[in-house]
């Protein structure tokens, strides 16, 4: 589709993001601180030795302006993390900004907030006490209790690399955003654009040396430090669509990007800090072109959208037990009232769909998991290995959605053949609304082995089974199943 050029005025009131933020960062110092599918995302990644050339394209994110229409392909911002369920399986946690209104807050937000509560640590006087860095002392008043470390830490072990860098449930605050790479033809030749990423660290192979099929990319770019310079720079030059910019991560906390509007500078003085050599992947165009305005965008809200409540509840359920058992709350209860709703909305939006009768186009092999290990970056996700990465974007199956009617729900039991559902070593162990889910098993052309296994709603989140954890012991297949399945149908490991 075609997008329009988008006005300088959409613009406005992000840009007074950089007064609020830098008044912000004022306050903190003065008081010491206080789901995948199918389409595999394409990464730009940003190089810490020189930076990369590129264009932004769509709106800023609404955060940033409340009440602003903003769509589905215009830059996002959630909070993300990368932790472990219940079970000791890692999974991806996404959670939507904090609500201006407390009433209308996430109920992951709120348990959060309950579950790490402080009390403040005063001196004589009654003023608070702060350490040799300036911050403000204060203790976890739930100290102790065995589902704090899991709140605060992800269920991460102390000995574990991640530990360190884990952020726990709160996660990290990124930006998403869609751009145009300068610095080669990929966006051109796939008429696609980009999804911009912080960078990309590389798993190993068995004598320890880097192996570069072994991707993991970090999702988006940390909010903190970069929207204050976007929001700089759009004060200044308006919107973002208009110039090409440099950005580069510098290692360091603050400041830790390094932004260049290098579409403005080419041509003057300035042009010296564009990095060397990079000046010839500038555009000079000063705005997108039409071509570039019929770009696909990727579809963030969908690609990104908060992690579903029953999802929640499977795989953190038992944690929300305990600390309403500690805390005498309710979450868990809510949680369960919510994760029905949720249930019964999509069945009833779903209540005349057709039932699928074939699969009409083929299957990407499902991507292998690989899990963080080794220091690499905690808020990061392999790419599926068994595609060039200059490819282009993985086909979606096409998939028509069968009935989801309560009476109905069971149809599609039965009408796997049963060579197929022999397949499955996971299929005792579904649920029936898990067995209906299933509408085709794709196996390999000799038909002993599963290749994929089609779901009966293109839409549905899909999480690959994890393969390993990094110390040489296999505990699932890599196939794809829905995040809210509790088995792998395939191999049979419970999630």
């Amino acid at each position: 589709m075609a997008y329009a050029q988008v006005a300088d005025d959409e613009f406005a009131a992000f840009a007074n993001r950089a007064e609020e933020e830098a008044e912000a960062q004022k306050n903190r110092n003065n008081n010491g601180g206080f789901e995948k599918t199918y389409e595999e995302v394409k990464w730009l990644y940003l190089d810490k030795a020189a930076g990369h050339i590129l264009r932004l394209v769509g709106r800023p994110p609404a955060s940033m302006k409340p009440g602003s229409h903003v769509d589905p392909t215009d830059a996002h911002e959630i909070f993300f993390s990368k932790i472990k369920d219940d079970t000791g399986h890692q999974f991806e946690l996404k959670l939507p900004m904090h609500s201006d209104d407390p009433n209308h807050e996430h109920i992951m937000w709120r348990i959060i907030n309950k579950a790490t509560e402080v009390k403040y640590r005063r001196g004589p006087d009654g003023k608070v006490l702060k350490g040799s860095d300036g911050k403000a002392l204060k203790d976890y008043i739930h100290e102790g209790k065995v589902w704090l470390p899991k709140v605060l830490k992800g269920g991460f072990a102390e000995t574990d690399p991640q530990y360190k860098f884990n952020k726990g449930w709160a996660g990290q605050q990124i930006l998403l955003v869609n751009c145009i790479d300068r610095e080669d033809n990929w966006c051109a030749e796939h008429k696609h654009t980009k999804l911009l990423s912080k960078g990309v660290s590389y798993g190993k192979d068995a004598n320890g040396n880097p192996d570069y099929s072994k991707e993991y990319p970090t999702k988006g770019v940390p909010s903190y430090g970069v929207c204050s310079l976007l929001s700089t720079m759009v004060n200044t030059y308006q919107s973002w669509e208009k110039y090409d910019i440099q950005l580069r991560p510098t290692g360091q906390t603050s400041p830790s990007m390094e932004l260049l509007e290098a579409g403005l500078v080419l041509g003057t003085p300035m042009a010296a800090k564009i990095a060397k050599g990079k000046e010839q992947f500038v555009s000079k165009n000063p705005c997108l072109t039409p071509e570039e305005l019929e770009y696909e965008r990727y579809d963030i809200e969908k690609f990104f959208a908060p992690t579903s409540y029953q999802k929640l509840l499977s795989k953190l359920g038992n944690t929300i037990k305990a600390i309403d058992a500690d805390l005498n709350t309710r979450f868990y209860e809510e949680l369960t009232a919510l994760a029905a709703k949720e249930k019964a909305d999509w069945e009833a939006l779903h209540a005349n769909d057709a039932p699928a009768e074939t699969q009409s186009a083929p299957v990407a092999e499902a991507p292998t998991f690989v899990p963080t290990d080794d220091g690499l970056d905690p808020y990061s996700q392999p790419i599926p290995t068994s595609a060039p990465i200059q490819e282009a974007v993985a086909p979606q199956p096409t998939v028509a959605t069968p009935a989801r009617a309560v009476a109905p729900a069971m149809q599609n039991i039965g009408t796997l053949a049963p060579s197929k559902i022999a397949l499955l070593k996971g299929w005792g162990s579904l649920t029936d609304d898990e067995k209906a889910g299933i509408v085709d098993v794709v196996t390999t052309p000799d038909g002993q082995a599963i290749a994929d296994i089609v779901y009966k709603d293109a839409n549905w989140t899909l999480c690959s089974c994890p393969a390993d954890f990094g110390d040489g012991v296999r505990y699932g297949c890599g196939k794809n199943s829905p995040d809210f399945y509790t088995t792998c149908p395939s191999c049979g490991v419970k999630f």
